[in-house]
């Protein structure tokens, strides 16, 4: 009882199907060959898929790392509500820091955001630029990085595409830094 189709399991129906067959219908090799290849190239194509995505991610989350060790450095503050944009539209390595200053009070709410482009080298990021920004809205705990709330460029944010305005908004600190 070493067969399937010897075992008593199986039903009397299914031991004819199952039975070794004596000669091979002529022409069948070649296809299970094709169709064994197209499944292997399938498989190694989303195995590389796979492998592509997950460093990629890994790549984006050592570069917000870094981005957030070096708006650290830069500003002397460690602001654990810092925000980071990333650039969604050009998909570059262009990110943007937001985080609280020294000299933001209650009445004149205001962050410093710094634009950090290329890689991560030794656990940080080069700021190429920044600029400031008066929160606004209902909740002063809320940026909105608009054009409007933008003052004091600095460094090549204006040459980056970020428009600043040249003095600051009403209520706005001169230095927050």
């Amino acid at each position: 009882m070493s067969t399937v189709t010897e075992q008593p399991s199986v039903p009397a129906r299914w031991r004819e199907r199952l039975r070794p067959r004596d000669d091979d219908h002529g022409g069948r090799g070649r296809l299970y060959r094709a169709e064994t290849i197209i499944l292997a190239l399938v498989a190694v194509v989303l195995t590389v898929a796979t492998v592509y995505d997950v460093v990629h991610q890994v790549h984006v989350s050592d570069r917000f790392h870094a981005d957030l060790v070096s708006w650290a450095a830069i500003t002397g503050r460690r602001d654990r509500h810092a925000i980071i944009e990333q650039d969604a539209k050009t998909y570059t390595t262009r990110d943007v820091v937001c985080g609280r200053t020294a000299a933001s009070s209650r009445s004149a709410p205001a962050v410093v955001c710094l634009i950090f482009q290329g890689p991560v080298k030794a656990g940080r990021r080069h700021a190429f630029g920044g600029y400031y920004v008066l929160k606004s809205g209902r909740r002063k705990n809320r940026v909105k990085d608009v054009a409007s709330q933008r003052y004091a460029c600095f460094g090549d944010a204006t040459a980056q595409g970020f428009r600043c305005r040249v003095t600051a908004p009403p209520g706005a600190p001169d230095k927050p830094l």
